[in-house]
């Protein structure tokens, strides 16, 4: 039976002279787009929430907002932040520029907490959470700027948590290390410094999804990442070279080989071919591996990137992003529980 071709008007519609289905060429290419959709999906599954009623912020006066901060500031400035140091606490150690760099890095904390102050218009914090809160680092001007607030800390490594409470007066908070599961209690207050620089993918996200989770209504979470920035000074450092065979002569000893391959050990593959490309990069060290008993190294994400986890969400809003803040170097990203 000979069949007419199709009229131009109907090209696109089902070809009854193909019994059942497409004509190949057809099927061809829905296969391809649906194969391309996914592949999309599966490469950053980003989906946009659209809130269902927008809630109105509440602002209060911006002046007195300023007045309060400013207020803050100076009672901080009249007063001697605690200069005792742990001998638990490392980061003084290995900070260049020694004891002077180490408290600059402290203080700055305070000004991008200052600053998610005026955005948020929220002055006061009744809790307070430091994770991590090393050997305090931080913690000792959170002290003395928010002396009215129960401040609780904690670290990975317990000896660090647990000078940092006796020093502090501070109430030890537990967490898992991995970041499954909710936070058993929220907090006014998160400040997460030097974290999830250190995590690869899945653990930066859940980690990100767990401190959103600690965020009491109304609360915010400052949280520090490497960004454009730290890419840029790791590549472009003297001791680059020597930090990348140190690396590659941890790996000669690593007996797992599936994780050889899974993982990457390599900084400049981290940066180059990841971060530059997708948005996060990420290598691991092996011997901080070790020690935590996780995939634990450097990380790198873009704005962008950062963006599209939080633009998922329907229980946070994004106040700011900061590139080189914290410490100078470290991106800040501020966000706010809806």
């Amino acid at each position: 039976m000979q069949v007419r071709p199709a009229h131009p008007a109907a090209r696109g519609a089902l070809d009854i002279s193909t019994p059942g289905c497409l004509p190949p060429a057809r099927k061809s290419r829905k296969r391809e787009k649906r194969m391309l959709s996914k592949l999309r999906r599966l490469a950053d599954g980003h989906t946009v929430h659209v809130w269902d009623r927008a809630e109105a912020g509440v602002w209060g006066d911006p002046l007195a907002t300023l007045e309060r901060v400013a207020e803050r500031w100076r009672r901080y400035r009249s007063a001697t932040v605690d200069p005792a140091v742990t001998e638990h606490d490392d980061m003084l150690a290995e900070q260049p520029g020694g004891d002077a760099a180490y408290r600059q890095i402290g203080e700055s904390a305070l000004r991008v907490i200052a600053e998610a102050m005026i955005l948020s218009g929220r002055t006061q914090f009744d809790t307070i959470l430091d994770l991590p809160c090393g050997g305090g680092r931080v913690t000792r001007h959170l002290a003395q700027f928010f002396p009215d607030a129960d401040i609780h800390v904690a670290d990975i490594d317990a000896a660090k948590q647990e000078a940092v409470v006796k020093q502090f007066a501070a109430t030890p908070f537990a967490f898992p290390h991995d970041f499954r599961g909710s936070p058993n209690r929220s907090f006014d207050l998160v400040f997460v410094g030097s974290l999830l620089t250190h995590f690869d993918r899945k653990l930066f996200e859940r980690a990100l999804d767990f401190f959103i989770k600690a965020l009491s209504r109304g609360g915010i979470a400052v949280l520090t990442t490497h960004g454009r920035n730290n890419a840029a000074e790791v590549v472009r450092s003297p001791s680059f070279p020597e930090f990348k065979a140190k690396q590659f002569e941890f790996i000669r000893h690593i007996e797992d080989t599936k994780a050889k391959i899974k993982t990457n050990f390599d900084p400049e593959k981290a940066i180059v071919e990841q971060f530059r490309k997708d948005g996060f990069g990420y290598f691991a060290t092996p011997i901080h591996s070790s020690l935590y008993k996780q995939s634990y190294g450097g990380s790198f994400s873009s704005p962008s990137w950062l963006l599209r986890r939080i633009e998922r969400r329907a229980d946070c809003a994004v106040l700011g992003f900061k590139e080189r803040s914290y410490g100078n170097m470290q991106d800040v990203l501020i966000l706010q529980k809806l």
